[in-house]
């Protein structure tokens, strides 16, 4: 599907493949033990041998339900994020917004 895009994306022998989406496991596995209690809240980014920790990021809208979401409600919800979309119309934002607050 992608052949031919002029993206050699393979790491060469010995080197750390930084798209390898196992490089990122012990990073989550970290996080749902005991040394990373402290964390919340935060926002990572992790590949290869690289973890940045981020700033600035901020809510843009939310979703939120009496009970625990599951596959169903999360995809028939998820549009009202904005996510997936490359710009979210500042009407939609604040209707959003008014409706949210």
């Amino acid at each position: 599907m992608t052949e031919g895009v002029g993206l050699d994306m393979d790491a060469a022998p010995g080197e750390v493949d930084e798209w390898d989406p196992e490089g990122i496991v012990p990073w989550i596995v970290f996080l749902a033990g005991p040394g990373a209690r402290r964390i919340t809240g935060e926002v990572f980014v992790v590949h290869g041998n690289t973890v940045k920790r981020m700033e600035s990021w901020r809510p843009l809208a939310q979703i939120r339900r009496e009970v625990h979401w599951d596959q169903e409600s999360l995809g028939a919800a998820v549009a009202e994020l904005g996510a997936g979309s490359d710009t979210m119309r500042i009407g939609d934002f604040l209707e959003l917004r008014d409706r949210l607050a």
